[in-house]
């Protein structure tokens, strides 16, 4: 990682003499653990493992893996919503049951102390005499349940979490007329309509996506004995996600 990078993206000036030490530990930005956020150490890379929690508004996703607090975030970006946000007391007690007793990356950082997701922060939980004034120091962690500054280019586990969203499935019925028609081929021009219906219709915040069935299909073909002619209704499901 550039140092220009991290400084861009920490709002820090890097000093190269605290990226890593000789016996493969390094300094850390903000870290979890045991509810404090503070400057540590840790080990380098271990076998990736996650653990997830949920509450009513999002997830909360561990990650034991090392690295920098701005490759953390961009991980979290890509696999999920973003860096964690703690916005109070509950969400801070549910990190606790997650998090061995390590420093660990979560989403604050400093350009007036904010979320990485561009939220602030109303919700202080400083450990003692922290954060430190050092300018270096710009990143978050959380360690013994309190919140500590580190610097940007340390190596540490993170959080991540995911937004809970609101789903709904719903059963479609569509008709056809022509039985050599393969609607599994079709699949995905069928969805692209749906969701243009839905933008001509304001509700561009929605979006939709098919469910399999047990047998791995999406389509389920229902013959309408009543009618004579060759007509048939293929039965699928889709989920709306807000």
């Amino acid at each position: 990682m550039l140092k220009e990078e991290l400084s861009s993206e920490c709002g820090l000036v890097m000093n190269p003499m605290l990226v890593q030490d000789t016996t493969k530990h390094v300094w850390q930005c903000s870290q979890v653990g045991n509810g404090q956020i503070r400057r540590a150490v840790s080990h380098t890379h271990s076998s990736a493992t996650t653990k997830v929690m949920k509450n009513n508004t999002s997830s909360f996703i561990y990650v034991n893996v090392s690295e920098t607090w701005k490759n953390a975030q961009s991980y979290c970006r890509v696999k999920h919503t973003d860096l964690a946000s703690v916005r109070n007391q509950s969400e801070n007690e549910q990190l606790k049951m997650m998090l061995n007793n390590s420093p660990t990356w979560i989403g604050l950082y400093r350009n007036a102390w904010m979320w990485s997701d561009g939220s602030a922060y109303s919700f202080p939980n400083w450990a003692p005499n922290k954060p430190l004034s050092e300018d270096n120091y710009s990143c978050g962690t959380t360690y013994l349940e309190k919140w500590h500054n580190s610097a940007c280019n340390g190596y540490n586990y993170f959080l991540c979490y995911t937004d809970v969203k609101d789903q709904r499935l719903l059963k479609v019925e569509l008709k056809t007329t022509d039985a050599s028609v393969d609607m599994e081929v079709l699949q995905n021009d069928i969805l692209e309509k749906f969701n243009q219906r839905l933008m001509e219709n304001g509700l561009s915040e929605f979006t939709l996506r098919w469910v399999k069935q047990l047998d791995g299909n999406i389509f389920h073909k229902k013959e309408q004995e009543e009618e004579k002619e060759e007509t048939e209704e293929e039965i699928c499901a889709v989920t709306l996600t807000l």
